[in-house]
């Protein structure tokens, strides 16, 4: 099932594409029915989650239908820009659900025009009473744009 619904953004003129790959194992084994829901960023400092634009279900190969985003342009990539300009790409959050597995959300996935992007979401189970030592297991929250802490 996939509902898009795409909101217009006013300096949005390119167009990204995204694909989910859903698996569990560290991939090594596709998940099938995992609910992909992609939302855009919402108001900046709000703490509301933007509007659902996508719902989608990962296949029998764990793979999502490709979806295609609304993004900067390309030409505002291919100079230098100052500081204050923004990024050339806009994000979107996602949340991928699966009964028996930890939900997995990302937060600011890049997308650029002109570029596919395949996002892995390797899922978590859930020990068999979806508890351990009384405790229910936190949603796992992977914030893309965040630079690596090396």
């Amino acid at each position: 099932m996939n509902t898009n619904q795409t909101l217009p953004d006013a300096s949005a003129s390119g167009v990204g594409r995204l694909i989910f790959r859903v698996t569990t194992a560290s991939g090594a084994i596709p998940l099938e029915g995992a609910r992909v829901i992609v939302r855009d960023k919402g108001i900046e400092g709000a703490p509301e989650r933007g509007n659902a634009l996508t719902v989608m279900y990962s296949d029998r190969n764990g793979k999502t239908e490709i979806m295609s985003l609304p993004t900067t342009p390309r030409s505002e990539s291919l100079s230098p820009q100052d500081s204050n300009a923004p990024p050339p790409f806009l994000c979107y959050d996602a949340e991928v659900t699966l009964a028996g597995y930890r939900t997995v959300n990302f937060v600011c996935i890049p997308i650029f025009d002109g570029v596919t992007s395949v996002q892995p979401a390797d899922m978590v189970p859930l020990p068999e009473n979806g508890r351990e030592n009384g405790l229910t297991y936190d949603d796992i929250t992977i914030v893309e744009s965040e630079n690596p802490n090396l």
